[in-house]
């Protein structure tokens, strides 16, 4: 239980790890990746394969030698004194000596490390090692920083004078020592994709705060980037004045699927660093999540006890819609990113409603075997599934459950030229949804108990290419569907006060 408390509770953070899949490398790159798989020494727990390892995907923001070291699920404080350990002997046993600067115990169990690449191969086979996370840059307003600037164990004032921001870490352990009721995590900054960073974020959502991360100033796909690309933040986006994309230069406000919303980024005056009452104008998208960060803020005051999601789904009802021009973007870009632009909610928004977003996939490959995966955030139920093929041909979708949640599956047809996957995700008060498989090929699929609403079909057929073809409601009760055609019936249940809501959902 977290205590009430009746303030909204602020963190500015900028602090990552930004890095990804190793592909695409030049040749000292390749020469690492060899010694790591030509290696002799085996892994020390036998069963246990090497670690991956990862670096940044833009290469230009690479650090190489500060290597982030990330251990496995449900590994302790011991476990990273004791790889530590195990490292230096190695490494020392052929002449090379590294610099532990910094140790991690919270979100993530692992350590930041100086050390030359040629120790990579020794790091990779330790046992515990998940993963190995190459250091790079991140940006917050084209001001550099990195894992070593940034890690620190609290926030403060460095010698120069210059403030030092508090890392997840910190805060993260603040969260848990001092809940609050309601807190609302501002993250100004991007660097590229980060499984690290993403992880650190995702923890913070799951420990009650509302992550709003900035999209990226660089005319390019969020999704690229971190922390914009983690699903559980509310990742933000620019517009002008006129509620069209922010330009810069040669760059611009970032776009696509992993962008929750918009917000005003251009030509911002705040205060400046200068003086006392000096001020500045400034564009990006910092200033437009900055901007949503508020708003989130004014939601929460009014109901200290939403989720993070609640807080999203809240943000997207009350936004501007269809008011950007995206004719600039690709056809691929212009389908998937959401046309809103944040607003104030109403005073008199507090009635309890259900609240819909539509979450699309990335676009799948072209293989008649590829699929897309779309999945809702924690807290979020799917109330219905869809596929989309531009050129009309899919075999059509279905929904799985992984590890307790929900998946919508989308399957490229033959022929096909990719497919996205379309979740309906849904929140309010009490909303529980299941799925129920046609038993057979031909056999309806039907939802049990009274008190459960058909919300969604689906319709998947390995004999035919679906194209717009959809199973019927039949009764409201299950989904018809055609002889050799599988169906997944979504069936959900909410109290009473919620039934009415699903209800007009189905129609």
């Amino acid at each position: 239980m977290r205590r009430t408390c009746g303030w909204i509770g602020w963190a500015l953070c900028l602090c990552a790890s930004l890095t990804v899949s190793a592909q695409d490398y030049p040749e000292d790159d390749e020469m690492i990746l060899d010694l790591i798989r030509e290696d002799g020494t085996q892994p020390e727990t036998g069963a246990v394969p090497a670690a991956e390892f990862l670096r940044c995907n833009k290469a230009a923001w690479r650090m190489p030698g500060q290597y982030l070291v990330i251990l496995r699920p449900g590994t302790h404080e011991s476990h990273v004194q004791r790889t530590i350990r195990r490292l230096r002997a190695k490494a020392a046993r052929r002449g090379y000596l590294l610099e532990i600067l910094q140790t991690y115990s919270g979100a993530l169990h692992g350590f930041l490390v100086k050390m030359s690449s040629d120790v990579l191969h020794l790091a990779v086979k330790l046992p515990h090692v998940h993963y190995i996370e190459e250091d790079s840059s991140i940006f917050a307003q084209s001001a550099p920083w990195n894992l070593q600037r940034l890690l620190q164990p609290h926030g403060g004032t460095s010698e120069n004078g210059t403030y030092k921001p508090p890392s997840m870490e910190y805060i993260r352990a603040a969260l848990l020592a001092s809940p609050v009721e309601a807190v609302v995590v501002l993250l100004p900054f991007v660097g590229g994709f980060s499984r690290s960073l993403n992880t650190a974020c995702r923890d913070m959502v799951a420990n009650g705060a509302v992550v709003i991360a900035a999209a990226g100033n660089y005319r390019d796909d969020a999704c690229l980037y971190s922390p914009a690309s983690e699903p559980e933040v509310i990742t933000v986006g620019a517009v002008n004045s006129a509620d069209q994309l922010m330009s810069q230069g040669a760059g611009g406000t970032n776009f696509g699927r992993c962008v929750d919303l918009f917000a005003p980024g251009d030509d911002i005056v705040s205060a400046s660093s200068d003086c006392s009452t000096c001020f500045t104008s400034r564009s990006g998208t910092s200033q437009a999540a900055a901007h949503a960060a508020g708003v989130a803020a004014v939601i929460l005051s009014s109901n200290q006890n939403m989720s993070p999601v609640q807080v999203l789904q809240t943000m997207l009802r009350y936004s501007v819609s269809n008011t950007i021009n995206f004719l600039s973007l690709t056809d691929t870009h212009r389908l998937v990113t959401p046309n809103l632009v944040a607003a104030m909610p109403p005073d008199n928004s507090t009635d309890v409603e259900l609240l819909c977003r539509s979450v699309w996939s990335e676009r799948s490959g072209v293989t008649s075997t590829d699929s897309a995966i779309s999945r809702c955030r924690q807290g979020e139920e799917m109330m219905s599934c869809s596929s989309y093929a531009p050129d009309g041909v899919h075999a059509g979708e279905t929904v799985t459950v992984n590890d307790g949640q929900m998946e919508c599956v989308a399957y490229n047809g033959p022929g096909g030229k990719g497919v996205f996957a379309v979740a309906r995700c849904c929140v309010v008060g009490g909303l529980r949804c299941q799925v129920h498989a046609s038993p057979k090929p031909g056999q309806d699929a039907e939802c049990v108990g009274l008190q459960h609403h058909l919300t969604g079909c689906t319709s998947w057929s390995t004999a035919e290419i679906l194209s717009g073809s959809r199973p019927h409601h039949g009764d409201r009760k299950r989904c018809v569907v055609k002889d050799g055609v599988t169906s997944d019936a979504v069936c959900c249940h909410a109290p009473v006060s919620g039934v009415s809501r699903v209800g007009k959902h189905v129609s």
